[in-house]
């Protein structure tokens, strides 16, 4: 048993006692929910990374403005902001067009991405770094890679196994654990959950291999991500205004996307490699590809050859990555997710709802989950008896509108590789009208709406008194 919880849980509440909450996977999702939860004192929480420490892979990431009035309203806004020496300031998204010839890039239109109080465009590592020493460092457990999750019927607790045998009991298991989530599959094992075997000191998981994961799919891009020094582009001779959120598109089927981060001193840099041959919408799934997904070795011939018969600023540009550049094989949930909560086991984040980079809103969406969820949990009429509906009040609440998001992420990828120097007059103003109206309706989302939706639910089945 891992402490501090010494005792085994007998099934009896004594009055006051609080919910014991495993948040699995300590990334920006978990742990923005562990902050809150250990702030609150209202349950006690508990949290299990699989690596040593906390981390994050890649590397900028842009909260938009529907997650930055979440983390107002969690208290969290002002620490991440001091941290990384960054305002939210509204902006807006550039489209331009490579034609293929020297110096030929030619600005086309911008449409809103954010709205007040605006977005923040940070690294993920600073981001992290800037909720770390907010959390307990008591509350948590490293080198705990989740391997099942099993179930005492008797008591309705929740043991969650890891892979150096230990385990911990717990009332609520979240699953923060990413788009290979383990408590995912557990979730979505045919049949009821194995029931705990107590007494047991060897335990064989059920689970099968990533393969039989029947949402996670490729998606049929590969992104080269890098972070470069702003003056490494001018030295470079980039004519483009690299200042701003950029999207250029140009020949053939890919795309590139670049966005100043820390105060503009440096630039996120995503060049796009698609290959839509099959197709990746619903009920024709691409399989996942063989695991690491990411590759750090990758030589700029390689991007080049992605972006043969674009003009001299763009393979400027590209010619700056160098050995910043890592490759990723994007991945997605789809078909997206029919429940994210199954008795006592709940998802957030990229767990239940892993979607494209194209919308830039992932993040965002995490960060409305944690807002909700934490809602309820803190909630004093959430205890042992009423978890499991009030999970599923969750799930009714936030699953439509962050499935709707995964979707329109992923048609928006498919329309960006569309588009070229020789569409059709007309085609690309109309595709960034509809963009316009999508960006609206995710970025001016108030996750206050959220949380008055499931109270007002809960309040109407009567399991808030």
């Amino acid at each position: 048993m891992i402490r501090p919880t010494s005792r085994m849980h007998s099934g009896a509440e004594t009055p006051g006692s609080r919910l014991r909450v495993a948040v699995v996977g300590g990334g920006l999702c978990g742990l923005t929910l562990g902050v809150v939860l250990s702030r609150s004192g209202q349950v006690d929480v508990q949290m299990f990374e699989s690596a040593a420490r906390f981390g994050e892979l890649g590397a900028g990431v842009t909260i938009g403005s529907n997650a930055v009035v979440a983390l107002q309203r969690l208290g969290l806004l002002d620490n991440v902001c001091t941290h990384t020496r960054q305002k939210p300031h509204t902006s807006k998204i550039s489209y331009a067009m490579d034609h293929g010839e020297k110096d030929s890039v030619t600005p086309i239109s911008s449409v809103p991405y954010s709205h007040p109080p605006g977005d923040l465009s940070i690294s993920r590592t600073a981001f992290l770094d800037s909720l770390v020493p907010l959390f307990p460092h008591r509350l948590a457990h490293f080198k705990k890679r989740c391997l099942d999750v099993t179930h005492s019927p008797s008591d309705n607790v929740y043991r969650v196994h890891f892979t150096d045998g230990t385990f911990y009991d717990a009332d609520l298991v979240i699953g923060a654990d990413g788009i290979r989530s383990t408590v995912r599959r557990v979730m979505f094992q045919p049949g009821e959950l194995r029931q705990t075997e107590l007494g047991k000191t060897e335990y064989s998981p059920s689970l099968g291999s990533l393969d039989e994961d029947k949402h996670l799919s490729f998606s049929g891009s590969t992104i080269y991500r890098a972070v470069v020094p702003s003056l490494l582009l001018r030295r470079k001779g980039v004519k483009m205004d690299f200042q701003k959120m950029l999207i250029t598109l140009g020949p053939g089927s890919n795309h590139i996307f670049s966005v100043p981060i820390c105060n503009g001193t440096m630039i996120n840099m995503v060049a796009y490699s698609h290959d839509f041959s099959q197709s990746t919408t619903s009920g024709h799934r691409r399989p996942p590809l063989p695991y690491p997904w990411t590759r750090r070795d990758i030589s700029l011939d390689e991007i080049s050859d992605h972006f043969q018969g674009w003009g001299d600023d763009v393979q400027n540009m590209l010619g700056s990555m160098g050995d910043y550049t890592s490759a990723w094989d994007l991945h997605l949930l789809d078909p997206g997710l029919d429940t994210y909560s199954r008795g006592n086991i709940v998802l957030v984040g990229d767990a239940a709802h892993a979607m494209t980079p194209h919308m830039g809103a992932g993040v965002g969406q995490g960060i409305e989950d944690v807002f909700l969820l934490a809602r309820l949990l803190i909630d004093p009429r959430t205890n042992h008896k009423n978890i499991s509906t009030v999970m599923q009040v969750y799930d009714q609440v936030r699953r439509p509108r962050a499935n709707w998001v995964l979707e329109q992420s992923t048609q928006m990828g498919r329309l960006y590789a569309c588009v070229g120097p020789d569409s059709p007059p007309g085609e690309l103003e109309a595709m960034l009208k509809g963009y316009e109206e999508i960006f609206s309706r995710v970025q001016e989302y108030d996750v206050e709406k959220d949380a008055e939706a499931a109270t007002m639910l809960l309040e109407r089945q009567g399991v808030y008194a």
